[in-house]
């Protein structure tokens, strides 16, 4: 399969969109580390990010997909590791082509 992202940002809205072209059906991940001295609130279509009390973004997926939080790591620099949130989305045995990635709105 061929990757190809593009990445926009227009007034409050940054996209992440990613394009996989291809043949057959392949399973498709794509995740989105988010900082661990944020906090992620699963909501029904979207994620909410904070910052303590203070909402920042909202997440969603472009395209087809449900977005899963999972743990995961964040590496600042080499030999440290802090446990962090991981948005996560899987398109399993999928066609190709296949158009998808992250919408993030910006709350401030």
């Amino acid at each position: 399969p061929i990757h190809r992202r593009r990445v926009s940002w227009l007034g409050n809205d940054i996209r992440i969109e990613d394009r996989i072209e291809g043949k057959s059906r392949h399973t498709i991940e794509s995740q989105l580390h988010i900082h661990p001295d944020l906090r992620v609130i699963s909501g029904n279509e979207s994620v909410l990010i904070k910052e303590g009390k203070e909402p920042l973004a909202s997440v969603s997926s472009i395209g087809p997909g449900c977005i899963v939080i999972k743990e995961g790591w964040y590496c600042p620099e080499f030999g440290v590791q802090r446990r962090c949130k991981v948005l996560y989305l899987k398109h399993e045995a999928t066609s190709l082509p296949l158009n998808t990635g992250w919408r993030i709105h910006t709350l401030t």
